[in-house]
């Protein structure tokens, strides 16, 4: 392409062909902030308040280069998701060396499409953009080069998510034109044919989940498609045992279990808080409809706020004792010993109120939806509750109906429901539990 080629007669369908990125370079540029309307978002970002006196040009790296419909890998340590922009970029020709902006125009071969993938949070934080922007897949680029396209006359850069258009700019309102950028870079660095020039992106770009379609056009050149994924890594720390200490470890992990008890009486000393933030992170690695992570623990160990999440629920107890409740019902709970008097809500050292988040919501505000929330957060109570077993701790599940005042007193918001309260501490010395039994193994399995 660089050189001298023949042409063929042969031809293909589109359809029936993948296409590569079009060119390989040895090296990238992006321009630094480049429109007008994207230097709020910048601000945001960098804390860059007016736009430059000059390009600021950086590299983005070239294993970022990703072919038209390939996925684009949300990265799985990534904390605030990645976000598209679309832009137009040039394609150098011919060695460029300390040329001109009026001679720059002619080291340029065409113009194709581009998606600058980014993690704000890598670009907000690092001293450099090299993954916030130079992630692998972080590059889509295709689909095509177009050599008769002039930036100069305009050619609107669009941006669509899902079909709907987030983003769109014309290449003629760049701050920065590519002559001006490609002469500034030739200054201290050659640029060489296949080398590929960024021309920046404008607005506000929305943040991608997997799944999301995006589309960046140019129009006057083409559409690249690319479909953000998420991302595999090798698995680590599974460790294989031999079935005898397979077998003992089943046997202790039941008998350390098999001592839980709920208990209604608790000590008000408080255990130490390490304690509990390791069984809240265990409970945060239960499995997940679509890795939704649905839930949120609210832990109260505030005195105040304690009482007043008492007084709410024995309102809402003396309901349901006091006819909102069928005697069906009551019958069950009675030999449990529980009635309307909640006291272990203060005397507890702490309180979690698990929410189960129905669905999420993105930076830009988008709504996320989440798929079996209630499965989801039922295994991660189960693994907290097992957790604080585990560490010495008892709990006590409560459910006042209905909770929606908790909301309110923790501090939570609509899209949270409370799932149930947690009642976490010592025992107190004179607890005791009711003497009841569970089902036996062959009570609630079978074996197919």
């Amino acid at each position: 392409m660089f050189g001298s080629f023949d042409t063929t007669s042969t031809s293909h369908a589109l359809g029936d062909v993948n296409l590569l990125a079009p060119v390989t370079p040895s090296q990238m540029f992006g321009p630094g902030v480049n429109f007008a309307d994207h230097l709020h978002e910048a601000t945001s970002i960098t804390g860059q308040a007016e736009m430059a006196a000059t390009p600021q040009p950086w590299h983005k790296a070239i294993s970022a280069i990703i072919n038209p419909g390939d996925d684009i890998v949300i990265p799985y340590d990534s904390t605030t998701g990645i976000q598209h922009e679309g832009e137009c970029l040039a394609v150098i020709g011919k060695t460029a060396r300390r040329v001109s902006p009026e001679d720059a125009w002619d080291h340029i071969i065409g113009y194709t499409c581009g998606n600058d993938i980014s993690e704000r949070t890598w670009q907000r934080n690092d001293n450099s953009m090299w993954r916030g922007k130079g992630s692998d897949t972080f590059a889509p680029m295709g689909p095509w080069i177009d050599t008769d396209f002039d930036p100069r006359s305009g050619g609107d850069m669009i941006v669509r998510l899902n079909g709907e258009e987030v983003q769109r700019a014309s290449s003629s309102d760049m701050y920065f034109n590519f002559g001006v950028l490609v002469s500034y870079i030739s200054q201290q660095m050659t640029l060489k044919p296949g080398d590929v020039v960024w021309s920046g992106t404008t607005g506000d770009p929305r943040n991608m989940v997997p799944g999301d379609k995006v589309e960046v056009e140019v129009q006057g050149i083409g559409i690249l498609e690319n479909y953000g994924a998420q991302g595999f890594v090798p698995l680590a720390g599974y460790t294989a045992y031999d079935d005898d200490e397979m077998s003992k470890r089943a046997a202790n992990f039941y008998s350390e279990v098999g001592r839980r008890r709920t208990v209604r009486k608790f000590s008000s000393r408080v255990p130490p808080r390490d304690v509990l933030d390791n069984c809240l992170r265990a409970a945060g690695t239960a499995p997940s409809g679509a890795n939704m992570q649905p839930w949120h623990f609210a832990v109260v160990n505030d005195a105040e706020v304690k009482k007043k999440i008492r007084i709410a629920a024995e309102e809402e107890e003396s309901k349901f004792y006091s006819g909102g409740a069928p005697q069906e019902w009551l019958d069950a709970l009675e030999p449990l010993g529980t009635n309307r008097e909640k006291p272990f809500l203060e005397t507890a050292p702490w309180l979690i109120g698990i929410f189960e988040e129905s669905y999420g919501l993105l930076p830009d505000g988008r709504r996320v939806k989440h798929y079996y929330a209630r499965e989801s957060i039922g295994i991660a109570t189960g693994i907290l509750i097992t957790a604080l077993h585990h560490a010495g701790l008892a709990t006590l599940t409560h459910t006042p109906s209905p909770m929606g005042f908790l909301n309110e007193i923790m501090e939570r918001p609509p899209n949270e429901r409370c799932f149930l309260l947690l009642v976490v501490g010592y025992p107190s010395e004179d607890a005791t539990v009711p003497d009841i039994g569970r089902k036996s193994l062959d009570q609630f399995t079978n074996h197919l």
